[in-house]
């Protein structure tokens, strides 16, 4: 009698990689560039300083951020508690391919998104 040889079963990808993917293949950059450049004209390039309204602004992107990240997880029937667990136990046991969230994070800083801005700001000069 012989044997059929199984064939090996493929893990499903975790809500990480998933993540990872979608990230790209949705390119939320894209997104985020688009609401930099809509709102562009609020910047004041003859001033380092920051206004009040670009803390109005930043609350603004990091929502459009939140409400990408939270469709996404709606997708993968996960809460933002799950993955908020994910996350730090992802962290805890160093699990490489976490770039993609390093990348999330940095996106939602002050900086890069006064930077973001400044940009396009300067491109419409």
């Amino acid at each position: 009698r012989s044997k059929m040889a199984e064939a090996p079963v493929e893990e499903p990808l975790t809500v990480l990689e998933q993540l990872e993917n979608w990230f790209y293949m949705e390119d939320i950059g894209s997104t985020l560039e688009e609401f930099a450049y809509d709102n562009a004209s609020v910047i004041d390039l003859e001033t380092e300083e920051n206004k009040h309204e670009y803390m109005d602004l930043y609350k603004k992107y990091c929502e459009l951020l939140d409400k990408q990240l939270e469709g996404f997880l709606a997708t993968q029937q996960c809460s933002t508690e799950e993955f908020l667990e994910m996350v730090k136990k992802a962290e805890a046991d160093c699990v490489d391919g976490n770039n993609v969230l390093d990348k999330i994070v940095a996106m939602s800083d002050f900086d890069h998104f006064m930077a973001l801005m400044r940009r396009n700001a300067q491109s419409m000069a």
